[in-house]
């Protein structure tokens, strides 16, 4: 990689380059070169480094003080936002962090920080042999196994004939002819030949980029490819092989092999997964040098957008002056261990955020499992333990061994392995028997109920009146739990608030719900059906209690031993199910060992309606308008959230009028 400073100096250059993608910047009050080509030492090179270095001297003075993330209070520093003369933030090498991306002053909830295009072409996903499917090579989209439209020169595969989203160039174009692919009749060829050429586009797309602009190939190699951790990951080093074997047999490439295993560990390591569209399925790659800068967190203080090729992050909550500016690279409703061995696998990291740090997930005990004992919580262990380390629970202190909490973990990932995601009743099933098992409060309940609330927020117009004060019931549960762990402008945020909005606008448009309700304020009652369960529960389940039956149904198929009788102190030998759908049983605050400085990014901004059973007209406008602003850069939800205003404003025209 280099010298660490001089990498440094060339990300360093790059960012400022960004300038005039980034006029909040106000780029006009230094003159830094727009072109990372220049190598050019003038005074304004002189005057960023020093910016850079006093930021840098900022951050290790408040490193000796905390490692946790920092977030700004009332520390009389004022923000003058936008009209800041310097760039928000910035990159720097610490000795704890390595280069990392911080706070270059003090930033306000919602400010832009950068908008970065994309500096390499878009790549499609990475994907073992068993996932790999044909993809349009124009856009990226995913494609049937059959049945697909031909590029006429090569004969790749396209969604369409003239795809609008074209970026399979005439030099690519004539690479791929070597799979002949336009000539293959037989399906199981064409197939084989389709997904051969899925495995080899990313690199191919970036030798190619090289080729046409070297200049990449020197910001590039400044990044982290962790080649040697990457080198002990026997599947990962075959399919890079293979990759390798496929440019030079296939493709009739003389392509070096450090670079090709370089480019596969770059993109892994550092590159986004985005969607190709919001109105085409599927997933593709792009590479963002500086936003490729900021370090990870389970509690990030950035939310990212990918739109007309370029990432926008914006502050998710306010930030102050040397703090590292931080995005979440794993899924947030995943628990802490999932978490971790992700992490761990792929980035090659142990993360230890505020969130790792806390066996009850900041109080949303996504983690946990319900004691028999007191209907306490047992949390997890953590640190570095293994999956040996007893768990505890924090009421009665009674431990339950490791060994007995993973496999009852395992049986309840089997059960959720099998749910039919498109399938409602599936999702309800298997959700009765997980909350059952582990808790309505575990991260794989939570999720199945995301998955329930999607689907039936898909047909609002077709639900019943009980079905919508059901599902606005869930919506609120949900919210509950995951404004533990998500600061207020987070798109998945903003998305639950969305789907909440339209399932009471849904409501309140009903003649049969209208009648017979109060006409000053929208009243959702809890409603004892509002899951749906299902209780058709078998006889030996009944018997031998649900947990010992799923952990039962592990063992008759595996060579694990687990003492099954450890299982008693857990809760759930009655079939009923406990109801997670309550405000008395969501999970009021922060944990007392849960520093005090990090608790106000995980304010109840949901209490405001979610803990009150009457909501007005005028609440439910100004949730849809705080809404808007969290999901501001999506055209598709933009529309839907404008259409959900002119319902609600038609009502209180209405209402004034008939008053």
């Amino acid at each position: 990689m280099g010298d660490p400073k001089d990498n440094l100096a060339v990300l360093q250059k790059y960012l400022l380059s960004l300038s005039h993608h980034n006029p909040q910047w106000q780029p006009h009050m230094y003159n830094i070169a727009e072109d990372c080509e220049e190598d050019e030492e003038n005074s304004n090179d002189i005057e960023t480094s020093r910016y850079m270095d006093n930021i840098a001297e900022d951050c290790e003075d408040d490193e000796e003080t905390s490692n946790a993330t920092k977030t700004s209070h009332n520390t009389g520093t004022s923000c003058t936002g936008p009209s800041d003369p310097r760039p928000p933030i910035a990159i720097i090498l610490t000795p704890s962090a390595g280069r990392q991306m911080v706070a270059a002053r003090n930033i306000k909830t919602g400010e832009i920080l950068l908008r970065e295009p994309a500096f390499l072409p878009l790549v499609p996903p990475s994907r073992s042999d068993a996932d790999l499917q044909p993809i349009c090579v124009g856009c990226l989209a995913n494609l049937p196994g059959e049945g697909y439209a031909q590029c006429g020169g090569c004969g790749a595969p396209l969604c369409t004939s003239e795809c609008p989203q074209s970026g399979h160039s005439q030099d690519e174009c004539r690479v791929l002819e070597r799979l002949e692919m336009k000539t293959k009749e037989d399906p199981s060829e064409k197939l084989q030949a389709a997904k051969q050429c899925a495995s080899l586009l990313t690199a191919l797309r970036i030798i190619q980029e090289f080729e046409k602009k070297p200049q990449n190939q020197n910001l590039l190699w400044t990044m982290e490819a962790n080649l040697k951790q990457r080198s002990k990951m026997n599947k990962g080093w075959q399919r890079e092989q293979k990759i390798l074997s496929g440019l030079r047999d296939n493709l009739q490439l003389n392509v070096d092999e450090d670079t090709v295993f370089r480019i596969c560990g770059l993109f892994d390591t550092n590159s986004f997964e985005v969607p190709v569209s919001e109105s085409q399925d599927g997933r593709c790659r792009a590479f963002f040098p500086a936003v490729a800068m900021m370090n990870h967190s389970c509690v990030p203080n950035t939310q990212e957008w990918f739109i007309d090729n370029f990432m926008i992050v914006r502050a998710a909550h306010d930030i102050s002056k040397g703090s590292a500016v931080t995005l979440n690279y794993t899924k947030f409703l995943w628990g802490t261990r999932l978490r971790r061995d992700f992490l761990m696998h792929t980035k090659f990291f142990i993360c230890g955020c505020l969130r790792c740090r806390d066996p009850t997930e900041l109080g949303s005990h996504v983690s946990s499992l319900r004691c028999k004992k007191c209907s306490g919580m047992i949390v997890p262990p953590v640190g570095h333990s293994d999956k040996k380390s007893p768990w505890k629970c924090m009421g009665c202190k009674i431990a339950l061994p490791g060994p007995a909490a993973q496999m009852v973990l395992t049986s309840a990932a089997l059960r959720y392995s099998k749910v039919k995601s498109s399938n409602e009743e599936s999702i309800k099933s298997t959700l009765t028997t997980i909350e059952r098992a582990i808790g309505p409060q575990h991260f794989t309940a939570v999720d199945l109920r995301f998955k329930l609330i999607k689907l039936m927020s898909k047909r609002l117009s077709d639900l019943s009146v009980n079905e919508l004060q059901s599902l606005v019931q869930m919506i609120r549960s949900f919210l509950g739990v995951i404004q533990l762990i998500l600061p207020d402008m987070s798109i998945f945020r903003g998305t639950i608030n969305l789907y909440y909005v339209q399932a009471v606008s849904q409501l309140l448009q009903r003649d049969d719900y209208s009648k017979t309700e109060n006409k000053n304020a929208i009243d959702i009652e809890n409603n004892e059906n509002s899951m749906n369960h299902n209780e058709n529960s078998i006889s030996h389940e009944k018997r031998l209690g649900i947990r010992k039956f799923l952990v039962e149904e592990v063992l008759n198929n595996s060579s694990a031993t687990v003492n099954v009788d450890d299982l008693d102190i857990l809760d759930e030998t009655d079939p009923q199910c406990e109801k997670y759908n309550t405000d008395e049983d969501l999970p009021k605050k922060m944990p007392s060992s849960s520093p005090p400085n990090e608790s106000h990014i995980y304010k109840a901004g949901f209490d405001s309606y979610a803990g009150i059973k009457n909501i007005t007209l005028q609440d439910l406008i100004e949730l849809t308008q705080e809404t808007r602003n969290i999901l501001l850069y999506s055209k598709k939800y933009q529309k839907e959230i404008n259409d959900i205003l002119g319902i609600l404003n038609n009502m209180v025209t209405k209402k004034s009028s008939s008053s």
